[in-house]
């Protein structure tokens, strides 16, 4: 998997919403919807998924231990979630070195073409920096390559709040695959690398699981 195209010192840009600890952002917009429940995600062209496993089943406790150390694992978005759409969440807050680790799997009805129309409208607005909160910048944007079938990074600092956080979206067929790793401590956010190394890391055991789950 390799990282390209560095764009870095936007002054206005950023994701809109992926950022769990700070904003939301609307995914009902544009480019397909995403499904609620396994029984309203239609089966398409061969290859496409009608379920997707656990995400909490995905990340090897050796990983999740070194990206958040001593962190609590809880099941996110429990009001969505179902056998097409479910995220995990490794976090603490209590260290001196602040961590936090999402894993999210969507299924977008409509088949790999509409995913691929909603992977591109979310990637726009992520790194149009649309929805940031005041103080929030896009410092870096990347182009990810090797892993699914297309996908990009960025990384968004919030200096008022001394947090760092490196979001990457990858399309697998008809599955969005999102991660964010975020952090900060002694008063600076996690750095540009460490936060892009752990997302990656953990958007390798994500796929890796993802395709090889039944």
């Amino acid at each position: 998997m390799v990282l390209a195209g560095v764009v870095a010192g936007v002054a206005a840009c950023a994701l809109a919403g992926f950022i769990v600890l700070t904003g939301a952002q609307d995914r009902e917009g544009g480019g397909g919807q995403v499904s609620a429940s396994g029984s309203s995600a239609e089966a398409g062209a061969a290859g496409d998924r009608v379920v997707v496993p656990d995400t909490c089943t995905l990340i090897s406790d050796d990983l999740s231990d070194r990206l958040v150390p001593g962190g609590d694992r809880t099941q996110g978005d429990a009001y969505q979630g179902g056998d097409s759409q479910n995220q995990c969440v490794w976090s603490n807050y209590t260290a001196t070195k602040r961590r936090q680790l999402t894993v999210e799997l969507r299924i977008v009805d409509g088949g790999a073409t509409t995913a691929g129309q909603r992977f591109q409208t979310e990637r726009q607005a992520d790194e149009s920096g649309k929805s940031l909160l005041d103080g929030q910048r896009v410092a870096a944007r990347k182009a990810v390559d090797g892993v699914g079938d297309e996908g990009y990074a960025v990384y968004i600092v919030d200096e008022g709040r001394d947090n760092g956080e490196a979001i990457v979206n990858v399309r697998v067929r008809n599955v969005l695959v999102t991660i964010h790793f975020s952090g900060g401590g002694g008063k600076k956010p996690i750095g540009e690398g460490t936060a892009f190394d752990g997302a990656l890391d953990a958007l390798q055991e994500a796929v890796k699981g993802l395709n090889t789950a039944k």
